[in-house]
């Protein structure tokens, strides 16, 4: 029976005073902009404080039994791009005609996170994989940049806070070149020249958890490409650290044999091996958040 919306957070405890409130709507996708027809992709939440939360489906399995097995290339794509623009756009706006934002709605409760995956769980029925085939082989798990990103935050605030509220950034930064131009770069990691010994501290999350080629280096290439821009503005200063972060399939994971997985770390030596020549910058590899959220915070020092 369908959800009323109305009543979606009626059920929380009365003596728990609810702290977070806002608007929410939907992301919805129109394959064909012919038909018009509207899927629920994700949803988003904005709150008192004008943060925007957003949670997109987090597969295109589904698709499969709409459109076939061409079906979950393609949506895998497009499903990348819509978290990535809200990760560095951090509004709420379509990235595409193909994207749209539905109206927004009042909704409160203890947490903006607590609103969001409820929200999901209701309106966004592609998430059940309603056309799941068990005779099919089980679906090789992926993680994109934004998922990694989440992971490791959590790990470092739990690690070192203070360090993790002077190191880390939700929003990418502006850094002005040589000429005074400012360009807005996404780097999860930042800290001024007034942080440590008067040398700035930069760096990057990238994951290679992809069996496709394709999404494995837009992953890859979106990381390394911010450091390429960053490093040329920032220059060789002797106390300038940068850092890339890298996570990989852990060896044994299903569906990563042993072929994909030399075509993952050779995917990895190819853009690699120019930071690794250059001085002031750490390049870490590894299959387990934690090992990279600690990694990362030795920058601080």
């Amino acid at each position: 029976m369908p959800l009323d919306l109305a009543e979606l957070f009626a059920d929380a405890p009365q003596a728990e005073a609810q702290t977070v409130s806002g608007k929410w709507f939907p992301i919805r996708l129109t394959p064909d902009l012919a038909t018009g027809e509207l899927l629920n992709i994700g949803v988003g939440f904005i709150d008192n404080r004008r943060r925007l939360h957003v949670r997109i489906l987090d597969s295109a399995r589904a698709f499969k039994c709409l459109y076939g097995p061409a079906g979950v290339e393609n949506f895998s794509f497009l499903l990348t791009a819509v978290r990535e623009h809200f990760q560095q756009s951090k509004r709420a706006t379509t990235p595409s005609h193909h994207v749209i934002i539905g109206d927004k709605h009042f909704a409160s409760g203890s947490s903006a996170q607590e609103i969001v995956d409820a929200l999901y769980e209701s309106q966004v029925t592609l998430g059940r994989n309603p056309c799941a085939d068990e005779d099919s082989a089980p679906q090789a798990k992926t993680v994109d940049n934004q998922s990694l990103r989440k992971t490791v935050f959590d790990e470092a605030r739990k690690r070192h806070p203070n360090s993790f509220r002077r190191l880390f950034q939700e929003d990418p930064v502006t850094l002005r070149d040589a000429a005074g131009k400012p360009h807005r770069i996404d780097l999860p990691i930042f800290a001024d020249k007034d942080f440590a010994r008067n040398g700035v501290r930069y760096g990057t999350f990238v994951s290679s958890h992809f069996r496709d080629p394709a999404y494995r280096g837009h992953n890859l290439n979106s990381g390394t490409i911010a450091m390429w821009g960053a490093n040329t503005i920032l220059g060789d200063h002797p106390n300038t650290v940068g850092g890339l972060f890298i996570y990989r399939p852990a060896e044994g994971t299903p569906g990563y044999d042993d072929e994909t997985m030399l075509k993952i770390d050779n995917d990895i030596d190819n853009i690699t091996w120019p930071f690794l020549r250059k001085k002031g910058m750490v390049v870490e590899v590894s299959h387990d958040p934690s090992r990279l959220a600690e990694a990362a915070l030795t920058l601080a020092h």
